[in-house]
């Protein structure tokens, strides 16, 4: 982690780990640079709050709080196609099909329905792939858009 010139965090979620949440340790982000970034009203998401990292919405970290205050996914998009990873939101594609609530859950009612709005999108034309961060089914390749 210390070798990233970048890491961007959600401002309510490192609000909440220096609150001293259970689930961040200190350990891991000691020494490390953290950005955080404000969400703002868009069309995207559950909660219609997203960040564009590049201004041009091929790049945006989309509100997905109930596993964490601040949780966010990346949707990556170019030319009516796109990709979701979803970080923590689910650890594999049950978490969104069977609408699973991945191991702690900070808002139950938050997560529920961040977990079907990433079913819905799991849906559309233009959905690539979806992806879990944590799911020992995915193996690495190549998406192109």
């Amino acid at each position: 982690m210390k070798e990233a010139k970048h890491i961007m965090t959600s401002k309510e979620e490192l609000e909440a780990a220096q609150k001293g949440d259970i689930r961040y340790s200190d350990r891991f982000w000691n020494g490390v640079n953290l950005e955080p970034f404000e969400m703002k009203v868009s069309s995207y998401g559950p909660f219609g709050r997203s960040y564009d990292v590049f201004g041009d919405e091929s790049v945006l970290l989309i509100d997905v709080a109930g596993h964490t205050k601040g949780t966010s996914l990346v949707m990556v998009q170019n030319q009516g196609q796109f990709v979701l990873l979803t970080g923590d939101t689910g650890y594999a594609k049950e978490s969104w099909e069977e609408l699973r609530l991945p191991g702690p859950v900070d808002d139950k009612e938050k997560m529920r329905k961040t977990l079907k709005w990433v079913q819905e999108m799991s849906k559309k034309e233009g959905c690539v792939e979806v992806l879990a961060t944590h799911d020992p089914e995915v193996i690495p390749h190549v998406i192109e858009l």
